[in-house]
């Protein structure tokens, strides 16, 4: 009989905290009055109250062996207590002379004080960039240039080149000046010591290293968080290592 009264209490109590947590519940109901349609392969970052989304989009000029393809990428603010959009048809940031899709040399990241921070590679030229918008979308500084193919292939071999990986926010603001960020890329061929190149740009576009930035060693990021100081901490892995490590 007091396991069947113990077992009651239990179910009693289950039973009380899901219908204490219900009301809860129906706070996440959706605030738009629908959802917002963008293209496929889009992507969002926090913007303000709401978020900001981004896209590309690539078209083609010319006629035969004169065809051209050029890839813009867009953004557009999404109003956190209506969904209202900012601006209505969206803001150009970018053009490339390349056929691009979002993802594919291109990162995009939150700069930590409701703007947003673009990196690119231009394959025609083997040219990284890097510029950070506002949060009305206007350009916070010319593009900074972050890495070319040219040198990397000067420094290290024929055929050096380095990939975009991500771009983070530090987290920190000087000067009442925010969103600066690391910028991660990938260098092929990998080597004995790892494949890593790590650049830090303030909020006003200034470099911490010169082009093409750090070459990480002692092996490769696998993955990168920012403390509370605005450091960065990353975790090593292979190549230039045959285990993991972490460090600051």
């Amino acid at each position: 009989m007091s396991r069947c009264r113990g077992l009651l209490v239990v179910l009693a109590v289950g039973i009380g905290l899901l219908a204490g947590a219900a009301p809860a519940l129906a706070a996440f109901a959706p605030v738009w009055p629908s959802a917002i349609s963008f293209p496929a392969g889009s992507r969002t970052v926090p913007g303000g109250t709401g978020a900001l989304a981004v896209w590309s989009t690539s078209e083609e000029s010319g006629h035969g062996s004169n065809i051209q393809v050029v890839t813009t990428i867009w953004a557009q603010g999404a109003d956190g207590s209506d969904g209202a959009l900012t601006p209505a048809a969206g803001r150009a940031l970018v053009e490339l002379p390349v056929d691009h899709a979002l993802g594919e040399g291109l990162a995009v990241a939150s700069d930590g004080a409701d703007g947003l921070l673009v990196a690119w590679k231009d394959t025609t030229s083997g040219v990284s960039w890097l510029q950070r918008f506002d949060p009305t979308l206007e350009a916070s500084y010319a593009a900074v240039e972050l890495c070319r193919d040219d040198d990397l292939a000067a420094a290290f071999g024929a055929g050096a080149g380095a990939t975009l990986v991500e771009v983070m926010a530090d987290g920190l603001e000087s000067g009442g000046v925010g969103g600066g960020c690391y910028v991660r890329q990938r260098l092929s061929p990998s080597s004995a010591g790892g494949d890593t190149l790590l650049n830090h740009v303030t909020g006003a576009g200034v470099r911490a290293a010169d082009a093409p930035g750090l070459r990480v060693t002692g092996g490769s990021i696998g993955s990168l968080t920012v403390d509370s100081s605005g450091r960065a901490c990353v975790l090593l892995v292979p190549p230039g290592r045959s285990d993991a490590a972490l460090d600051r």
